[in-house]
């Protein structure tokens, strides 16, 4: 099953970009708009996937930025070896009807860009924290004011969490894509630190690590520690076995070392969950599922979805 969005995802992210550089380079284009439809084609999938792709942190950060020069030179080679004379196309003819596709492909691409504009618009008033990761390239799988940039907006405690990973020297989470073991994943084992003053008031430890794609729903949140901080309930979820280092009852300071990311509970991966609840709540129904989510900013930063972070 782990196989079909693995294969989805580099079809997406990368077979696509390569083939529609080659296409826009090579079509025999018979008027100026046939030609233009596939670039304004490339361009806004382009957009849509630098902006909304979920894979970047699989495959490499860098890629939209390298398929950008390369979509830039293609096209400037191709203009320079010369375009149709006739901007129309003759009605009813199979570049008439491509035509019109690539434009209604292109309009569906600038409509999912769109509801990225609006992936910060959170409502109320945002929590203030301290990043709870230090020393590294941290980065945004899942966070965002929409769902088009956030799994978890559905869900109304979960509104404004955040699925935090961290990058390697090669610009992506994991020592080869989507591996089994877990220390393969850049974040496992680091150190998690209290994003702000307050009490502990749930901890929870002894759960297993899983393999990466081994997920745990009946626990649900796998080892993890709730902080009541500022009258709000914080999740810090998907800890490391045996890695908590307060206990219920303790209060916390800023930045105090709490617990190492791990992957234990309803994860496919090694990666550090956290989103904030109105409130004080232990239950895993209020904390997870019915509470209140509010936004919450870094250094008044409100994260979505590819945003790095460097700690």
């Amino acid at each position: 099953m782990i196989y079909f969005p693995v294969f989805l995802t580099v079809f997406m992210h990368l077979v696509l970009p390569v083939a529609f550089i080659f296409w826009m380079y090579n079509a025999k284009a018979e008027s100026k708009l046939f030609f233009f439809s596939i670039v304004l084609l490339y361009t806004s999938y382009l957009v849509f996937l630098w902006l909304l792709g979920a894979g970047w942190g699989w495959l490499g950060v860098f890629w939209p930025k390298i398929f950008a020069i390369a979509f830039g030179l293609a096209l400037f080679l191709r203009i320079k070896k010369g375009l149709p004379a006739s901007w129309t196309v003759k009605k009813w003819s199979r570049p008439f009807f491509s035509t019109g596709l690539n434009l209604v492909l292109s309009a569906i691409f600038l409509a999912y860009i769109l509801t990225f504009l609006n992936a910060r618009d959170f409502e109320g008033e945002a929590l203030e924290l301290e990043f709870p990761l230090a020393g590294g390239t941290f980065f945004v799988g899942h966070g965002g004011a929409n769902k088009n940039v956030n799994q978890h907006y559905p869900v109304k405690a979960q509104r404004y969490a955040l699925d935090i990973m961290e990058l390697n020297s090669f610009g992506t989470r994991a020592r080869g894509l989507l591996p089994g073991a877990p220390e393969k994943y850049q974040i496992f084992g680091n150190e998690i630190v209290a994003p702000c003053q307050g009490e502990v008031i749930a901890a929870k430890g002894h759960l297993t690590d899983q393999r990466a794609t081994v997920t745990d729903p009946d626990n649900l949140l796998g080892n993890h520690i709730i902080l009541y901080c500022q009258g709000h309930s914080i999740l810090l979820a998907h800890l490391r076995e045996g890695s908590l280092k307060v206990e219920v009852g303790d209060m916390v300071s800023r930045g105090q070392p709490l617990a190492e990311v791990g992957n234990t509970g309803n994860t496919s991966e090694p990666h550090l969950h956290i989103h904030a609840v109105l409130g004080r709540h232990v239950e895993k129904n209020d904390i997870a599922f019915i509470g209140q989510g509010v936004a919450m900013t870094f250094g008044g930063r409100f994260l979505i979805r590819n945003d790095k972070i460097e700690n």
